[in-house]
């Protein structure tokens, strides 16, 4: 996963700052809250034996994290940081979202760090 996805890092003074976009983080977890990409591929013709002369293409894999990995990864990213800025406010409407947001926000307040 690329942080830039949803976070961004810079210093202002001696501030590190962090940047979270709700709208990117909250495409992000709906994603992995859809199981998409959890299940594995069926298998193919190929892998049964029943291979065509021309071959065939590889299943279709995609791969995504899931909510609490995305969330994990959240944390760790704020480990870094002395300032949190939040964008996108509107996109924590979502109950379920909102709270894990905010629980991560916590933890990151909890050891001393501030939210704009």
């Amino acid at each position: 996963m690329d942080r830039r996805d949803f976070l961004l890092l810079f210093r202002r003074g001696h501030e590190r700052v962090l940047e979270l976009s709700c709208e990117r983080l909250y495409m992000r977890w709906a994603d992995a809250r859809s199981g998409a990409g959890g299940a594995p591929p069926e298998p193919s013709s190929a892998s049964r034996g029943d291979t065509q002369p021309w071959g065939e293409e590889p299943p279709t894999e995609i791969v995504t994290m899931t909510s609490a990995d995305l969330l994990d990864e959240l944390k760790r990213e704020l480990l870094d940081a002395d300032v949190l800025r939040i964008v996108g406010r509107e996109w924590l409407s979502d109950p379920d979202f909102r709270r894990d947001v905010e629980t991560c926000v916590e933890v990151f307040c909890a050891r001393g760090g501030r939210v704009e």
